[in-house]
């Protein structure tokens, strides 16, 4: 059976309450648990996976998304995606407003066109 992911959750640094943590808690009973890996999303694409040692993982202060991949002595892999949702919403909102902008300005563009 591949390592479960028991716990998942993005919490406020205790060091520093500008940043955030990934804490997380993977458990493996059969061969244990040999690495987890981690990758963000700061805007469309992801980036490299990177290894987390500890059981919290500094993330970057732009990640809307972050999947964790946790893989046990026998290559069995399990994976889990959690969203940041202030962020996201924070990106997809100035998208949004960006677009609705373009958008008047296309259309006054047009009627001094005609």
């Amino acid at each position: 059976a591949p390592p479960r992911i028991e716990s998942l959750s993005i919490v406020r640094d205790p060091f520093n309450a500008s940043r955030e943590l990934l804490s997380f808690l993977v458990k493996d009973g059969e061969s244990g648990v040999a690495q987890v890996r981690v990758r963000e999303r700061a805007w469309v694409s992801w980036g490299d996976w990177k290894l987390a040692a500890n059981t919290a993982y500094l993330l970057n202060k732009n990640a809307w998304a972050i999947e964790m991949r946790a893989t046990d002595s026998l290559g069995n892999e399990t994976a889990e995606i959690i969203y940041n949702w202030p962020i996201a919403w924070q990106k997809f909102g100035n998208l949004l407003i960006i677009t609705a902008l373009l958008f008047v300005i296309g259309k006054i563009a047009q009627r001094k066109l005609v």
